[in-house]
């Protein structure tokens, strides 16, 4: 009789399917997908403010992210970092306080089919209200408005939308999203 679990590893049409036991794991255009989910993870950074150290241990602590996002404010930092991020997909923005940098203001994005409204914040004002963050989303039918600025951890949800600012990197803070079966996870990290 045949015995499914003997072809391990199976190799059909460029998909790798590795089976073990009962979870199967199937790796497909950079995506992991486990049991049918995908599971993608984001590295989200932000407010280095010349702390090159906090963000290099980030980036090492989260060696499987996909995807990295820099928020803004340390885009020297961030350009010191580049060589770590070797294959991955990158994003950046620049913050209030990088001068002379010519990353954009924000940007949309989609990873993992996630569409995501990513900003410094600053120039919508969300030290003060996340309004216009909410209403750039709607706008744009993002599902996910990433920002820093305020240097602290914080996530909310309005009108169907996520919002996260991952933290300051100077005070040993970043973020990761993982893009799970069901939807998506953003997940606020202290460094140690």
């Amino acid at each position: 009789s045949f015995d499914f679990f003997d072809l391990i590893p199976l190799i059909i049409s460029s998909k790798l399917l590795l089976l073990i036991e009962t979870t199967a794991i199937i790796l497909y255009n950079n995506t992991m997908m486990i049991n049918g989910g995908i599971c993608l993870r984001i590295l989200v950074l932000s407010d280095s403010h010349g702390d090159f150290f906090s963000m290099k241990k980030a980036i090492e602590a989260q060696p499987t992210a996909e995807a990295v996002i820099f928020l803004g404010d340390g885009h020297i930092d961030f350009e010191r970092a580049k060589p770590l991020l070797e294959g991955k997909r990158i994003y950046e923005i620049q913050g209030n306080n990088d001068f002379h940098c010519k990353y954009p203001k924000n940007q949309i994005i989609n990873e993992g089919g996630l569409k995501t409204y990513i900003t410094h914040g600053h120039y919508e004002y969300v030290k003060s209200s996340l309004a216009r963050l909410i209403s750039i989303c709607k706008r744009n039918n993002c599902q996910l408005a990433l920002y820093g600025h305020n240097h602290r951890q914080q996530e909310d949800n309005a009108d169907g939308i996520k919002l996260f600012c991952p933290g300051a990197l100077k005070d040993d803070e970043y973020g990761v999203i993982d893009i799970v079966d069901n939807g998506f996870i953003c997940i606020g990290i202290k460094l140690r």
